[in-house]
């Protein structure tokens, strides 16, 4: 933690200054009023009191204000935590039904097609990361088979747009449950 603070403190780049260039035209760039927030943030002390006052925060559930929208983080945080908690679940239960089903019958028919094809499809789920198969089942179930809408919004757990992130989420623990209970069965 606190190399990455470290990194974000003498990293180039000013925060304050940053929030001044995504403003709007009409506003000044003033140097005493980039002084004066950058005082009300805490921003002209140095780095080890700065780092303190950060994880004193963290420690006490004051995340502060995002600098892109003034909204407080935990707000943003505690809005949306619901629904990746419930999406979470999904994905859990998803990965149950399906992978330990599939394990077993995988070692059923050990070192058969059924074994192979399981197994085998398994491995390959296991090397696509999230962020790969993503974009690859955005363009794949959206744009070439218009099957789903494209996912905005949050419509409840029996909405059609939740597929999307299940199957994403799901996809490599299925992999590794399916290996898994396939030797387990088989022991």
């Amino acid at each position: 933690m606190l190399a990455v603070y470290a990194m974000a403190f003498y990293g180039a780049g000013d925060p304050i200054k940053l929030i001044f260039l995504r403003a709007p035209g009409d506003v000044a760039y003033n140097p005493e009023r980039i002084e004066a927030i950058r005082e009300s943030a805490g921003l002209n002390k140095p780095f080890i009191e700065q780092f303190g006052y950060y994880i004193w925060n963290l420690l006490h559930g004051q995340f502060g204000n995002s600098l892109t929208s003034g909204r407080s983080v935990w707000a943003m945080v505690s809005a949306a935590a619901p629904v990746s908690f419930k999406l979470a679940l999904c994905s859990i239960i998803l990965t149950a039904v399906v992978a330990i089903p599939l394990g077993m019958l995988a070692a059923l028919n050990q070192n058969s097609r059924v074994d192979y094809t399981i197994t085998g499809t398994a491995l390959f789920l296991w090397a696509i990361p999230a962020y790969v198969a993503g974009p690859l089942l955005m363009v794949g179930l959206i744009v070439l088979l218009p099957m789903i809408k494209v996912p905005y919004g949050w419509g409840g757990v029996f909405d059609v747009r939740i597929i999307l992130p299940l199957i994403v989420l799901s996809f490599q623990p299925i992999a590794l449950i399916v290996r898994q209970t396939r030797a387990a069965v088989i022991e």
